[in-house]
């Protein structure tokens, strides 16, 4: 027995809009918590840091989702070696960018004083490339989620076509 597309289209948004329900509910709990904690200063330089590190999530162009797509178009024509060889390619090629930008970032921030560069005048340097550097790392890995999602999804919905 198949679920309808109508079913399955009202399920995706459901688990997306609650998936926003929650984004949006840990921003008014955390906001608060962290001015309250943190000042304003402090929350200001951190959002200043996190928001430059989020320009990572423009390195990508568009080829891990575009690798996303075509897995699935693969796994739906039934070529699944081909679906295989591209998550392979798109999992390496994933893991060697993410390596160089995280290195390059890296070493970039260790002959260059981050507090200056950003502005940042509470947060000591230390702690300046810390959060700069687990921000990008966060961004960075979190764009690269869709070549490791696809086969997921086509393994998971290729199970539920069967049953």
């Amino acid at each position: 027995m198949t679920r309808s597309l109508r079913r399955r289209i009202w399920e995706s948004l459901a688990a997306m809009s609650f998936a926003r329900a929650v984004q949006v509910g840990y921003v008014f709990i955390l906001v608060p918590i962290l001015l309250s904690q943190w000042g304003v200063e402090v929350y200001g330089e951190w959002l200043i840091l996190s928001a430059i590190a989020s320009f990572g999530a423009l390195a990508n162009f568009g080829m891990f989702q575009a690798s996303a797509a075509e897995i699935s178009l693969a796994a739906g024509a039934g070529d699944k070696e081909g679906a295989c060889r591209i998550n392979a390619t798109a999992m390496v090629t994933g893991l060697v960018f993410i390596a160089v930008v995280l290195v390059v970032a890296w070493l970039g921030l260790q002959f260059v004083d981050p507090r200056k560069l950003f502005g940042v005048h509470v947060i000591s340097e230390r702690d300046t490339l810390a959060v700069t550097m687990l921000s990008l790392a966060s961004v960075v890995l979190t764009v690269f989620v869709p070549p490791l999602a696809a086969p997921v999804n086509v393994t998971v919905g290729n199970a539920l076509s069967t049953t």
